[in-house]
């Protein structure tokens, strides 16, 4: 049903729920039957579902889905996988790829205009005759585009569509509320009529639906055990409707968390059963209704939904209780929705409670593929807010949050500055509020009911419901008590009297112009495909789905294949057809293969290692040519051969480099490098091999080193790491270099190494030699073959005190020394020459004493 702007019918004496609202939902269905087979005669496809032997169509979709391919060139592949892509691509040139369907699409174009017109004919028919609505065909119309003639054909079914929907589904309610109001006994000519409003949900009558309970918080659903509150033996016989078991206060042991123990059958038959569920503030909990059998929603856009479930969520804001707690009675029957109290306890600790229990609700409806409907402003789902008591004690009341509410004339129910809406004064009693206006089972409720309720639109926000004790008396321990009965559908919205619309309808007529387009393969001389189109003079070509046609998709397509674009007759702009049917027009579109070079690539490196300095060895020099070496690969993207040149070069040849100077080490070469690479050995090596310097090494006449003496290395030259810096001769304390003198120059001949450099020993004042050995010498052997003769050797000696004072002798120690090396070792004339000789050195060494002493006395 789309929206109605006329006048609603206000249900004053609504339907029972076995009654008057099966008849509406009857005639509901009944324009939604007409509507299914007027989409069957259209030629779309409609998904429909039985409502009271009856069907509902669900909303035409007519999708059209375009595939699109695209591929990607890559680099050239292995030998096996050319010879398949060559395979692939000599049968690919070969079919003229899209020409079939645009060849089809020249015919269906107007087969496609006739079947349409055929059905816009039809359809006016039977609005004429089955509708008895007024119907007038003009003349034909002409088009030279045959989108805007299918657009034309299909505007005017959807118009005609429209017209008699929304006049059988208006005329279907109007006919159903109209009874209920003509058989309202109380009723007056203008009573109970709320105008300016449309109703496009019908929620009523669903006795058999299912319940589930589920929590709406993080808390388990708390469920009243049925012992509790509802006795089969007949100990309540009214169940639930009596006050005590909803206003009553039930401890741990009534409780249980399984929904079978909480449930119990209605004694009134409202429903079929209640299931008691205890909340505490803050707390929520869901109740889900499926099984709808008669509730549907048309939207703004006349599409008819099946209510498949509806959702109610409870949740508890304020209880009179003293626990904190309040009891909820949920119907399986969403239209009786609830009971609900909570036991007052009079003053506890000082303080009142607060008489008043309130709940805030959200309702969301689904369609039967459990989708949930989206409803805002505007979207006609008015719901009645019923069985609203005034009593001489208490209120109950609901507050609409931003929900568009109206009041029903001749109702009680009014807004109030609060945001709340109830009656003023008390509506219980008779006169002046009509019998049985808060009783399902009344016969005459279906008409009164109006007189405690007021209409809402559902319009995506939740909304309150509550009752509140205005008077209580202190003497009694239930003054406070809070019980109340809340009920919804929306059969008090109903619309007014429909108007007949009339229906004007005329034929379409269409006249093609063709056109082709030939993709031509240049390379290989051969036509790939051909595209036939149709359409009017002067108009755009379009593809088969009404999409401009262009030659750009079949383009890339191609190039997706390997070909690249030579020339496009077309422009690659839309297509226009020319004045002139007895000349189809031609266009070409040329390609050639496409040819990817792809240049390949070697780097030579050249890398100088270093080695043999321990830690200080110097990092390896590396040396590197980018592209040193290149050649090409030309590769046909279509058959997917390719063709490699040979390298650019043979080879490449290095500078060299010269080698670092590393203290202490010295090199075989002053430089290393200038290696030559080549396309299969593109990284080559040089290894230097650093060596540790050779060493100064003072050594006595045997060519012992001297003890306790060290070496002296020599320095690596700074400039020349193959050279080292000429050394000096060591000064060594008691020793005297044997050639030259201390710091004369050492010339290594080999740097790496050592040099030994020959000391004498030093007399020293103190000093004599007597046979034996020399301290700090080793005993160097005899040189003659025969028996070995005693060394001589010196051994300090300290000289008496008288010799100390004696005169200087006139031959020097070292002179004596010196004759010693001269003296031949042989026989008895060797100790004889010994003793003359030690003689001499101690006289010696006495005129050396006396000669310090003079001069230190001079000085």
């Amino acid at each position: 049903m789309v929206r109605k702007k006329n006048k609603m019918f206000v249900d004053s004496a609504d339907r029972t729920p076995h009654y008057s609202l099966r008849k509406l939902s009857v005639g509901v269905a009944s324009v939604l039957l007409s509507t299914t087979l007027w989409m069957g005669a259209n030629g779309s496809v409609a998904h429909a579902d039985p409502i009271n032997d009856t069907t509902v169509a669900g909303k035409v979709e007519d999708k059209t889905h375009k595939d699109q391919t695209q591929a990607q060139v890559s680099a050239p592949a292995s030998a096996e996988e050319r010879a398949s892509t060559t395979e692939q691509t000599a049968g690919q040139a070969s079919a003229p790829a899209g020409g079939d369907n645009q060849n089809q699409a020249i015919g269906e174009g107007q087969d496609q205009i006739s079947d349409k017109n055929r059905e816009l004919s039809s359809l006016a028919d039977r609005a004429e005759h089955q509708d008895e609505l007024t119907v007038k065909k003009e003349g034909d119309k002409t088009y030279t585009i045959k989108q805007k003639a299918v657009e034309d054909l299909d505007k005017q079914t959807a118009d005609i569509q429209s017209k008699v929907t929304k006049y059988e589904a208006d005329k279907a309610a109007y006919d159903a509320a109209k009874k209920v109001y003509d058989d309202d006994p109380q009723r007056s000519t203008d009573q109970h009529m709320v105008t300016g409003i449309s109703q496009g949900l019908s929620f009523a009558n669903e006795h058999d639906a299912s319940l589930a309970v589920t929590s709406g918080s993080d808390k388990k659903v708390k469920f009243i055990k049925c012992s509790a509150w509802h006795n089969g033996d007949g100990v309540y016989t009214d169940g639930i409707y009596n006050g005590g078991n909803i206003s009553k206060s039930f401890s741990d042991p009534d409780i249980s968390y399984n929904q079978a123990e909480g449930t119990a059958s209605d004694d009134k038959q409202w429903g079929i059963n209640y299931t008691g569920v205890q909340l505490t503030v803050g707390e929520s909990v869901v109740a889900r209704y499926t099984g709808l059998k008669n509730s549907v929603y048309i939207d703004k856009d006349g599409v008819a939904h099946k209510l498949g479930q509806a959702q109610v969520k409870y949740t508890l804001n304020d209880t009179t209780a003293k626990d904190r707690t309040a009891n909820i009675f949920l119907s399986n029957n969403p239209n009786i929705a609830l009971w609900y109290g909570a036991a007052g306890d009079g003053v506890t600790g000082g303080q009142k409670s607060s008489g008043r229990v309130d709940l805030t609700v959200d309702l969301t409806f689904y369609d039967e593929n459990g989708k949930p409907i989206t409803l805002d402003k505007g979207s006609d789902a008015w719901l009645d807010m019923s069985s609203l008591n005034n009593g001489t004690t208490k209120v109950e009341y609901f507050a609409p949050n931003d929900n568009t509410t109206m009041q029903i004339p001749g109702s009680s129910i009014k807004s109030h500055a609060d945001g709340r809406w109830y009656a003023d004064n008390n509506n219980e009693v008779q006169p002046p509020a009509p019998a049985g206006w808060d009783n399902p089972k009344s016969s005459s409720f279906s008409a009164n009911r109006y007189y405690g309720a007021a209409i809402m639109e559902l319009e995506g926000h939740s909304f309150h419901i509550g009752q509140e004790i205005t008077k209580y008396n202190p003497g009694l321990t239930n003054s406070r008590n809070v019980y109340s009965w809340f009920a919804l559908d929306s059969s008090l919205a109903t619309a007014y009297k429909p108007v007949k619309p009339t229906i004007v309808w005329h034929g379409v007529t269409y006249e093609p112009q063709k056109a082709t387009v030939t993709y031509h393969d240049d390379t290989a001389n051969t036509d790939l495909k051909t595209d036939s189109l149709e359409g009017d003079s002067n108009s755009v070509a379009s593809n088969k789905d009404g999409t401009p046609y262009t030659t750009e998709s079949s383009i890339n397509s191609y190039k997706s294949q390997g070909y690249e674009l030579v020339s496009d007759s077309t422009g690659g702009k839309q297509l226009t057809f020319d004045s002139d049917s007895s000349v189809d027009q031609h266009f070409v579109v040329h390609l050639k293969h496409g040819i990817v070079t792809v240049t390949l690539a070697k780097d030579a490196k050249q890398t100088i290692h270093y080695e043999g300095a321990g830690t200080d060895t110097p990092a390896d020099n590396v040396t590197t040519q980018k592209h040193a070496f290149t050649r090409t690969v030309t590769y046909d993207k279509v058959t997917g051969k390719s063709t490699t040149s040979e390298w650019s070069k043979t080879k490449t040849t290095f500078d060299k480099v010269d080698n670092p100077v590393v203290k202490g080490y010295t090199t075989k070469n002053k430089q290393a490098g200038g290696l030559t690479a080549t396309p299969e050995h593109p990284e080559v090596t040089d290894t230097v091999v650093y060596t540790p310097n050779g060493s100064i090494v003072p050594v006595d006449p045997n060519g012992n080193p001297i003890p306790n003496t060290p070496s002296v290395p020599y320095e690596t030259d700074p400039k020349d790491p193959t050279k080292v810096v000429d050394g000096k001769v060591p000064e060594v304390p008691g020793w005297t270099p044997k050639n030259g003198k201390p710091g004369d120059s050492v010339k290594p001949s080999d740097p790496t190494k050592d040099t030994e450099v020959p000391y004498d020993h030093t007399m020293t004042p103190g000093e004599t030699t007597v046979p034996g050995k020399v301290e700090g010498l080793p005993e160097k052997p005899a040189k003659s073959a025969k028996a070995p003769a005693e060394k001589l050797v010196k051994t300090p000696v300290k000289a008496p005190k008288a010799v100390k004072e004696a005169a200087p002798a006139e031959m020097p120690a070292q002179k004596a020394a010196q004759a010693q090396d001269q003296l031949p070792q042989t026989g008895e004339d060797n100790s004889k020459a010994a003793f003359g000789l030690g003689l001499a050195s101690i006289l010696g060494g006495i005129g050396i004493l006396g000669a310090f002493k003079r001069k230190k006395k001079e000085n």
